[in-house]
């Protein structure tokens, strides 16, 4: 269970760093399409990796006490996941309802994504004819 929590760290690792490398250039231009097109991709790649990776959450959250304490004598730095998959134990869905809903966070976060990139276009480069600072366009 060690190494598959310290595999599970490497790929979140790599997971926050390609986010960041898509997400950071567009929401400085949120108006250029190849950039609003990487992200697309990038949280396809994500809901991809979530559905790939729904399995585990359920299958470490059934495992005894015992052996999350050993983990957690071997692996401090895990203890507030392994409190996390205590006390989320009694919410565990199957792999397969995990898997499902995975595959569908990018439908279901559609809404959200629309709004945050609304509110990203709300804002205008042109400066104010009295401050010379960013202003919020009144659209």
């Amino acid at each position: 269970m060690v190494a598959a929590l310290d595999d599970l760290n490497g790929i979140e690792t790599l997971r926050e760093q390609v986010a960041c490398y898509t997400e950071f250039p567009q929401s400085a231009d949120s108006t250029n399409p190849e950039l609003n097109a990487r992200v697309a991709t990038n949280a396809t790649v994500q809901a991809n990796v979530d559905s790939a990776l729904s399995f585990l959450h359920p299958a470490l959250a059934q495992l005894p006490t015992t052996v999350l304490d050993t983990v957690v004598r071997e692996r401090p730095q895990y203890a507030g996941y392994i409190r996390h998959l205590v006390a989320t134990q009694a919410h565990v869905l199957s792999p397969e309802l995990e898997s499902t809903l995975a595959t569908l966070a990018p439908a279901l976060n559609t809404f959200r994504n629309i709004r945050r990139q609304a509110l990203r276009q709300t804002w205008t480069s042109a400066p104010s004819p009295h401050t010379g600072t960013l202003t919020r366009s009144t659209l």
